[in-house]
């Protein structure tokens, strides 16, 4: 199995890097020795596609960095969401992972 969820953020330019700020400041708040190098993938828009499609980032987080993420009962996750304007969304928890 995996040990990756991906966390897909839309929304204007100004959103998208307030989004990522939060999760680059939750990822430096862990001891360097439980995390990986963070794989960020933003999409390049394509005619073919929605043009929506680019104002879209996936990054990937290790799965035990998603709860820092979405919060206590989402609350975290919420509030960047009202403060970014951005949408914000995670992959669900990989089945038989317990971390």
């Amino acid at each position: 199995g995996t040990t990756e969820r991906v966390c897909l953020v839309q929304g204007t330019a100004e959103a998208l890097n307030a989004v990522h700020s939060f999760i680059a400041e939750k990822v430096r708040e862990i001891p360097q020795a439980m995390t990986k190098p963070e794989v960020v993938n933003i999409l390049q828009p394509q005619t073919t596609m929605n043009p929506d499609r680019a104002k879209q980032v996936r990054l990937k987080k290790q799965t035990k960095m998603a709860g820092l993420i979405i919060g206590k009962g989402g609350a975290t996750v919420k509030a960047v969401m009202e403060q970014s304007g951005a949408w914000v969304q995670l992959s669900q928890k990989p089945e038989g992972i317990n971390l």
